[in-house]
């Protein structure tokens, strides 16, 4: 799986809050994962 277009830019200006931009993206992606996992 690709990571996220713009993750190293938010991790680089601030480490600490980059997970606030992100874990939208990572929730659909975990839920994704979790449907093809079960499909198996």
């Amino acid at each position: 799986m690709p990571r996220l277009p713009h993750g190293a830019q938010l991790m680089a200006a601030d480490d600490t809050t980059a997970d606030a931009y992100t874990s939208t993206d990572g929730h659909k992606r975990m839920e994704k994962s979790e449907a093809y996992a079960i499909w198996l």
